[in-house]
């Protein structure tokens, strides 16, 4: 009796899930990233917005490189104060360095994810506009799809639908 109730069970899934089969879009989350123009326009106002911080830091980091080749350099000939000032030099500059890294990492993320939630809320917008227009009842991520036939794929209308 148990084994029956099962089979029952398990048939009513697979038919269930062959309904919706007709009824699933499939979006290439991925390409709408690489191919939108909010992407795109994204990208460039992020490498506007930290190009002047990002060229400073490299400046640094550049300043500090000079520095520590001098003290491998010249240590044998420095005198022991020349030498302890150049070490604490260097180590203020690589302490400075590292803060100021993890503080553009920080603000560099904090813009890019809020203007990444941006984005996908018109993704998510542009999905729902196309799946009502083409009656579908569930629109999912191609990168956690296995296999979809090729029709089901409406990242091109989700891109148009974005603009």
């Amino acid at each position: 009796m148990k084994i029956v109730t099962k089979l029952a069970v398990i048939a009513a899934s697979v038919l269930t899930v062959t309904s919706y089969a007709n009824t699933i879009g499939v979006v290439d989350v991925q390409k709408i990233l690489e191919n939108s123009a909010q992407a795109k326009s994204l990208r460039t106002k992020l490498q506007k917005q930290f190009s002047a911080k990002h060229d400073q830091i490299m400046s640094q980091g550049k300043a500090m490189q000079t520095d520590i080749q001098n003290f491998q350099k010249n240590q044998a000939v420095m005198s022991p104060k020349d030498l302890d000032a150049l070490k604490q030099k260097i180590t203020n500059e690589q302490q400075q360095l590292g803060q100021e890294q993890n503080q553009f990492q920080q603000d560099y993320m904090t813009a890019r994810t809020k203007a990444m939630d941006d984005i996908m809320q018109s993704v998510q917008a542009s999905a729902a506009k196309v799946a009502a227009k083409k009656n579908l009842d569930l629109v999912v991520a191609k990168q956690t799809v296995i296999y979809a036939k090729d029709g089901s794929d409406i990242t091109s209308d989700v891109l148009a639908g974005m603009k």
